[in-house]
């Protein structure tokens, strides 16, 4: 529930997505996300992801996992969450190397998909989403002068802080 995962989960809803489940390591992240747009969270730092996945889905599956993060872990993961014919995305781009069962892609037809910029055309579409109120930032995004940049990055690094993404402005 960091900064993308945000993002894609409320573009996820906006798109059409009837549910939206949302997993981090951070009880305070996931409260945002819940607050946003989650309806329902999983800390995976205490709780099963793929039994909450089980659960969630009565055993489907997702049409759909985001992969915000990027570890070869979180990218097995969103494979494995995801039912027969199902895709996962990934945007997260933490780790390199990603090893996972091929043949479950192959014989259950799963798509995977990887997506780093964006259109010019997203690039609109994100600025009428968040114009129009369906994307929120407010809550969990702030402002700060440049000149106090190295702490908020040092608030950042040690979990200090009570927001998610920090804009810096001249």
């Amino acid at each position: 529930a960091g900064t993308i995962g945000l993002l894609a989960a409320q573009v996820a809803r906006a798109a059409g997505a009837p549910k939206v489940m949302v997993a981090d390591i951070s009880d305070y992240r996931l409260s945002i996300a819940q607050s946003l747009v989650a309806d329902a969270t999983v800390n995976v730092k205490t709780q099963s992801l793929a039994e909450a996945t089980r659960e969630f889905t009565e055993g489907a599956g997702f049409d759909l996992s985001v992969d915000a993060v990027g570890t070869s872990d979180t990218r097995a993961a969103s494979v494995a969450m995801i039912r027969p014919g199902g895709a996962a995305v990934w945007i997260g781009t933490h780790a390199e190397a990603t090893t996972f069962n091929g043949r479950d892609i192959v014989l259950a037809e799963k798509s995977v998909r990887g997506s780093y910029a964006f259109t010019h055309h997203d690039f609109l579409k994100a600025i009428d989403l968040l114009q129009a109120g369906t994307v929120k930032v407010d809550t969990w995004a702030k402002a700060f002068p440049l000149t106090d940049g190295v702490d908020v990055f040092f608030a950042l690094l040690n979990g200090t802080n009570e927001y998610i993404k920090a804009l810096l402005c001249p």
